[in-house]
């Protein structure tokens, strides 16, 4: 055995220079097939054919017989101490170590190229490498030309099964799946992922053959076959240069291309505004663009790769609709989904985005990734929402400033205004509030209209010291006094006080504080700078209506004032003698009703005027009134000459009879029908959804309340229908959001159709509707709506030019089978829906334990 520095001398002096070229060459290989397997999207085989396949499989093949030729040179240096080697030239002793080299390059390319690289597969590769060791050994022991004995040494071989797949694995980890954060350059990796291949095999090549075989060291080959053996490698290796050069100019060209396509698509990510992600179902990784880490806050990747961040990310009030739509996706080999929801940031912020995705199956149709481009839609989401607000706000201001134009008194002003502030839908408020007034001799304030207040809260609240509890607070310091819960401030209480906050806004008008208005928030509510601006210029308003009131009433008192005010107010002003007859009919009336006061006066209010049906009441009413008490305040319409009716708000007062006439009633009234009409419609908005008509959840919810307090009653059943519309999304994002809304509308129509009339259809969001069933015995009514309904809705709907077919499914719950809750009632009812979607749709189910 000779030592290390004259094995190197040896090499160097005969054959170094060939063997030392093998070695690189070996190592050139095996770079090659490293970073063919290291290409983007290396896990689809869509980007991989046969001409790759054959490419790595001779790379790979050649390198691995190369290594096999190196090992047994460095073998015979350590063993025999000379310059010379065991060499095979003869096409039997070079084609069977060849073919098993292929063969085993074939096996472990088909394995890179064509699956997914996953730890496991990673695993399969380096047993493949370290089986095909042993493989070429034998080919090339079968082959009969070493010179030796066969043994067996089972330590060598079980130290090189142990070594060469352990060291395989971490050279392969290391180039092809090293974590992100700590990975080095692409070429520092393959780099030593490829010499480690090579020391390990060539170890590992020699452990083997030591095991298994005995080299007769009396023989020596060299002579004889030192000339053929040095050609024979030399034409091997130059064909294996030649083809490593020609698969590297073509992967610089891929890689070059693919740089430049992975930069174009950047820039047209930043100017449109827009990230995109690919979800791996497999490994559960997702590759985040640089556009979409900037939308979701984020500087660095590093830490975020997994898909668990990602769910979390989602707003937690949209998650669930986020993830079954990605869920329905996967589902379907052909998926994709389209849907707006909110983000959270780290920094705190909230962005609203909109994505668009779909799902990505492998040859057996099975989904292994989830592509979407998400685009930050916040800034048109913000623009939508103040745009909405400030409309809901005008129409709010414009009913307030109407209520002070009406002929009321101030208590019931005051409580139609209270009305309207609660109404506004962009304010997060509770359908509670009050309105005090300030007591002009104490000081206090006295509670003057209140909505949703207990018997027992307006006891406590009916008079407030100035700086007691929150409203004498905002008295006393003349600002916006803001709780958003029980504090010490709060220093009211009552039995069964259930938390809340409160906005307590002072009613100022020209420094002088004429009350405050008291509204009640949710229990923790952040407060808004816009609710802020906006209660403001409710207060400001209300001020002035109360500013108006005092002054009117003032008047009122005052006989000058109602003398020169009858004919030219721009009120309704009617004066009635003792039997009822018209004396005086102002111009206001003339315009409202079309009749001149010459054709009117002297003739009785009720044979012209007042509708038949209401004539009764109107007397009554008036006989009601005695001189020297309040006003009394009356709805009635008015007929006029076209016959049209307008609801008028009378405030009617007598006068003492004077010598000479009998008792006189003056009758001061405002046309409020447009303001009714807008009072209704804002109610119906409350409680409706304005696309169909139909009624919204809180509506369905109050309707579900009372119709499980019936049916405890009378022992009947209840039933509680959730309707999803099947296909209804890609519809609506193909053809556009206006077919999609005549869709809703036309489907709507169906379902009311398919039910009783008594039953209760409603939309509670998107294209979810929901069906109350009452009073019925047999569930065999229920199956058979639910039946109608599902034959109705896979009819073909013709919206305009488009045949549109959707279906639905339906979850069904009962009562009180099944809940004695209602929001439990509707959530199984849910879940019963997405049971029978899993179970292939268009159809329905009622719940039981297996939803």
């Amino acid at each position: 055995m000779t030592s290390l520095p004259t094995m190197a001398t040896s090499i160097v002096s005969s054959e170094g220079d060939l063997t030392i070229l093998s070695a690189v060459v070996a190592f050139l290989a095996m770079f090659l097939t490293l970073e063919l397997a290291a290409r983007p999207f290396a896990a689809q085989s869509k980007h991989y054919g046969k001409r790759q396949l054959l490419a790595g499989t001779l790379v790979l093949g050649l390198g691995l017989w190369t290594m096999h030729q190196v090992a047994l040179v460095l073998l015979s240096l350590f063993l025999m101490g000379t310059d010379y080697a065991f060499h095979l030239v003869h096409p039997r002793e070079i084609l069977p170590p060849m073919l098993a080299a292929l063969a085993v390059a074939y096996g472990t390319m088909r394995i890179l190229l064509f699956h997914t690289l996953t730890i496991r597969n990673l695993f399969i590769v380096s047993l493949l490498l370290t089986l095909g060791i042993p493989i070429i050994i034998l080919a090339t022991l079968l082959a009969g030309t070493l010179p030796g004995d066969w043994h067996g040494n089972i330590q060598g071989a079980v130290l090189a099964a142990t070594l060469m797949p352990l060291a395989t694995f971490i050279a392969l980890y290391l180039a092809l799946l090293l974590p992100s954060q700590f990975r080095m350059h692409i070429t520092s990796r393959l780099t030593l992922a490829s010499i480690l291949l090579v020391m390990t095999w060539i170890i590992c090549h020699n452990l083997f053959l030591d095991a298994i075989y005995i080299p007769d060291l009396r023989i020596d080959l060299a002579k004889q076959h030192n000339m053929e053996h040095e050609w024979t490698t030399f034409l091997v290796i130059y064909l294996l240069v030649i083809i490593i050069i020609t698969n590297y100019w073509h992967l610089f060209q891929v890689r070059a291309q693919l740089e430049k396509n992975i930069h174009d698509l950047h820039l047209a990510q930043d100017i449109a505004h827009m990230g995109t992600w690919d979800w791996n179902l497999e490994t559960d990784e997702v590759q985040w663009s640089q556009r979409l880490a900037r939308i979701y806050g984020i500087e660095t990747m590093a830490d975020h790769g997994r898909a668990n961040y990602f769910t979390h990310a989602i707003h937690p009030g949209d998650r669930v609709d986020v993830l079954q739509c990605r869920r329905e996706a996967r589902q379907n080999p052909k998926g994709q989904w389209s849907i707006r929801y909110r983000i959270n940031r780290p920094d705190g912020k909230i962005l609203q985005v909109r994505e668009h995705g779909r799902t990505l199956t492998d040859r057996q149709q099975h989904p292994i990734r989830l592509l979407a481009t998400v685009a930050d839609v916040t800034h048109i989401y913000d623009m939508e929402k103040r745009e909405e607000r400030v409309m809901q706000s005008q129409i709010a201001l414009s009913a307030l400033l109407e209520t002070g134009l009406e002929l009321l008194t101030l208590e019931k002003q005051l409580q139609i205004a209270l009305h309207i502030i609660l109404t506004v839908p962009w304010v997060s408020l509770q359908y509670q509030g009050s309105i005090f007034l300030t007591d002009p001799d104490s000081g206090d304030l006295l509670l003057a209209s209140q909505v949703g207040l207990s018997e027992i809260q307006c006891q406590v609240c009916s008079r407030v010291k100035p700086g007691y509890c929150l409203c004498g607070r905002a008295l006393q310091y003349r600002e916006i006094i803001f709780a958003s819960q029980i504090d010490a401030r709060h220093e009211i209480s009552y039995p069964d006080m259930h938390p809340h906050g409160h906005y307590c806004v002072p009613i100022l008008s020209r420094n002088r504080v004429l009350g405050v208005l008291n509204l009640y928030v949710p229990n923790g509510y952040k407060k808004n700078n816009e609710e802020d601006a906006f209660l403001t210029t409710i207060a400001n308003s209300l001020a002035g209506l109360i500013d108006l009131r005092h002054t009117q009433d003032k008047l009122r008192n005052e006989q000058k004032f109602i003398a020169t005010i009858l004919s030219t107010a721009p009120s309704l002003v009617v004066v009635l003698n003792q039997a009822g007859e018209i004396i005086l009919f102002n111009h206001a009336c003339q315009l409202l009703t079309g009749y001149t006061q010459e054709a009117i006066v002297g003739r009785k209010i009720g044979e012209v005027l007042i509708p038949n049906e209401e004539i009764t009441a109107f007397q009554e009413k008036l006989d009601a009134i005695l001189p020297g008490t309040t006003p009394q305040e009356h709805e009635s319409h008015w007929l006029t000459q076209k016959g049209d009716k307008r609801l008028i708000a009378w405030s009617f007062t007598a006068i003492d009879p004077t010598p000479g006439t009998g008792r006189h009633i003056i009758g001061t009234g405002v046309d409020i029908s447009e303001k009714r009409l807008a009072e209704q419609k804002l109610q119906f908005l409350a409680s409706h959804d304005s696309l169909t008509g139909l009624p919204n959840r809180v509506q369905f919810m109050e309707h579900l309340l009372i119709g499980m307090a019936q049916a405890r009653r009378t022992g009947r059943h209840l039933a509680v229908m959730f309707l999803d519309l099947d296909r209804f999304k890609p519809i609506n994002d193909t053809l556009g959001h206006e077919v999609g809304d005549q869709l809703l509308i036309a489907a709507a129509q169906r379902i009311r159709s398919s039910v009783r009339e008594m039953d209760v259809v409603a939309r509670i969001g998107g294209d979810e509707f929901t069906v109350l069933m009452t009073g019925f015995n047999e569930m065999d009514h229920v199956a058979t709506s639910a039946r109608k309904i599902v034959t109705n809705l896979g009819k073909t709907f013709e919206i305009g030019p488009h045949r549109c077919h959707i279906g639905t499914s339906i979850g069904i719950s009962l009562f009180p089978a099944h809940a004695d809750d209602p929001q439990i009632l509707l959530k199984k009812a849910d879940q019963a829906m997405y049971a029978i979607k899993e179970a292939g749709r268009n159809n329905f189910k009622i719940w039981d334990e297996t939803c």
